[in-house]
C-alpha cells in the first residue's frame, strides 16, 4: 500500500530518532555490565525490573490518558524522561544509579506507543490507519538501525561510556519533535477505541505489549480457569497460557545473548553489529506481515515461525559453545536474524492478531488485563530466570532452555486450538 509521505507531520519522525537513541541502550548496558567486572545475573537484575517498569508505566500512563490529558503531552513527557535519563546514565559512573536510570528510561519510554496511537487516530481517516500505523513501526525500527550501525562504528574507535553522547543529542532531537504534537487539534480519542481496529491494536502492542484499561482484579482470573473448562471457550485461555511461555522463553534468550557474544571474545563493535541484521529482517517483516500471514492463516504461522525461533535459538547455542571472537559474531548474526527478526515477526505478529480474536465486543478490560499480565510476568521471569541460569549452567544450556519453551509453546497451540475445537 503506498504511503503518502507528504502528510507526515514534524511529531510523526519523533519515533525514527527516539529509536535511534532506545534501540542500541540494551546492549551498551549489557556489555557496559561486564566490563565493569559484574556478572550477568546483575545485568539480569537490571533488564528484570526494566521490564517491572514497564508493566507499571502501562497502568500508570493509561490511567492519566483516561483522564482527558493531551496526548501530545504524553509524547512530549515520554521523549524528555528518556533524554534525561539517559543524561543520568552519561553523567554517573556507578552501576546502581546507571542501571536505575535505564530502569527509569523504560517507564518513560512506554508513555509514547499510546500517545503515537492515539494521536495517528485523531490525525488521519481510518482507512488510513493501517498504512500510517506500518510506517510509523518501519520508522521506529530503522531508527533502532541507525542507532545499532553508529553505535558499531563509534565503539571502533572512542570508549563504550561515549556512545551516549550521540545518543543524548538524538533523545534532544526527538523531543524536540514531539513537541510539535502541540499543533495537533483534534477531539480526543478514548483509549478503548483502539481494540476497535485490528491494525490499531496490533501497532499498540507491537510498541508496547503492556496494554491495559484497568488493572486485572482477581475475578478476571477466575474466569480464565473457568474457561478452561468448558470445551468450547478452552482455546482463549490457552492461547494466553501460550504468551506467557513464549515470553518467558524470549525473556531467558534475549537477557543472555548479548553477554554471550561478549564473554567469547566478540569485541563491543560487533556485538552491536550482530543485532543489525537481525532489526533489519525485523522491520521488514513487520512491514508485510499481511502479506507473509494471510487471514485465517495465524496460528499456523505461528507455529511456524516458533520453530524457525528454537531452531535459531539452538544455532545461537551451538555457535556460543564452539566458536569465538569473529566467526560466532557472523554465525551469531545469521541464527539471530532467523529467531528475533523473521521469526519474531510471525510469531507476535499471528498471536496478536489472534488475541484481538478472543477479545469480546463489550468489556474487554478484564481479558486484556489477564493477556498484558501473563506476557509481562513471562517477560520479567524470563529476564530475571536468565542471569541465574546463565551464571550456574552456562549460556549455551541457558539457549537450549529457551528453545525448548518456543517448542513448548508450539505444543500447545497445536494441540490446544485447531480448527475443531476453536472459533478463534
Amino acid at each position: 500500500m503506498t504511503v503518502r509521505v507528504a502528510r507526515r507531520p514534524l511529531w510523526f519522525y519523533s519515533s525514527f530518532a527516539g529509536s535511534v537513541t532506545t534501540g542500541p541502550l540494551s546492549t551498551f548496558l549489557a556489555i557496559y555490565v561486564l566490563k565493569q567486572g559484574y556478572s550477568v545475573v546483575y545485568y539480569s537484575l537490571i533488564v528484570s525490573q526494566a521490564s517491572l517498569a514497564t508493566i507499571l508505566a502501562a497502568l500508570v500512563w493509561g490511567a492519566l490518558m483516561d483522564r482527558g490529558y493531551r496526548r501530545s503531552l504524553f509524547l512530549i513527557v515520554s521523549y524528555a524522561g528518556i533524554l534525561l535519563s539517559v543524561v543520568a546514565m552519561y553523567a554517573s559512573r556507578n552501576i546502581v544509579l546507571i542501571g536505575s536510570a535505564y530502569v527509569g528510561l523504560n517507564f518513560f519510554s512506554a508513555a509514547s506507543a499510546p500517545a503515537a496511537n492515539l494521536l495517528v487516530m485523531q490525525s488521519w481517516k481510518r482507512q488510513e490507519w493501517s498504512s500510517v500505523y506500518g510506517y510509523y513501526l518501519f520508522l521506529g525500527s530503522m531508527g533502532g538501525v541507525v542507532g545499532l550501525v553508529l553505535s558499531a562504528l563509534w565503539t571502533v574507535f572512542l570508549p563504550l561510556d561515549t556512545l551516549l553522547l550521540p545518543l543524548i543529542i538524538f533523545s534532544f532531537v526527538a523531543t524536540a519533535l514531539a513537541a510539535t504534537s502541540l499543533r495537533v487539534e483534534a477531539i480526543p480519542v478514548e483509549r478503548r477505541a483502539i481494540l476497535l481496529d485490528k491494525s490499531s491494536f496490533l501497532h499498540r502492542v507491537t510498541l508496547n505489549p503492556s496494554f491495559y484499561l484497568r488493572v486485572p482484579r482477581a475475578d478476571d482470573f477466575k474466569r480464565i480457569s473457568k474457561m478452561l473448562r468448558n470445551a468450547f471457550t478452552r482455546p482463549t485461555p490457552i492461547l494466553y497460557i501460550s504468551l506467557l511461555v513464549f515470553n518467558l522463553g524470549s525473556g531467558i534468550f534475549n537477557t543472555a545473548f548479548n553477554p554471550s557474544l561478549y564473554v567469547r571474545h566478540v569485541t563491543e563493535s560487533l556485538v552491536f553489529g550482530v543485532n543489525i541484521f537481525s532489526m533489519l529482517i525485523q522491520g521488514f517483516t513487520m512491514r508485510r506481515s499481511g502479506d507473509l500471514i494471510p487471514e485465517g492463516s495465524e496460528r499456523r504461522a505461528a507455529q511456524r515461525g516458533l520453530v524457525y525461533r528454537a531452531a535459531g535459538y539452538l544455532a545461537t547455542a551451538a555457535s556460543v559453545n564452539y566458536l569465538v571472537s569473529l566467526p560466532l559474531a557472523v554465525t551469531a548474526a545469521l541464527s539471530f536474524a532467523l529467531a528475533g527478526g523473521y521469526a519474531y515477526s510471525l510469531v507476535y505478529v499471528s498471536l496478536t492478531m489472534l488475541v484481538f480474536r478472543t477479545l469480546p465486543p463489550t468489556r474487554q478490560g478484564g481479558l486484556l488485563g489477564v493477556v498484558s499480565a501473563l506476557s509481562g510476568i513471562g517477560a520479567f521471569t524470563g529476564s530475571l530466570l536468565s542471569g541465574a541460569l546463565a551464571e550456574k549452567i552456562g549460556y549455551t544450556p541457558t539457549d537450549i532452555v529457551a528453545a525448548a519453551l518456543m517448542l513448548s509453546t508450539m505444543v500447545i497451540l497445536r494441540v490446544g486450538i485447531n480448527e475443531k475445537n476453536t472459533h478463534i
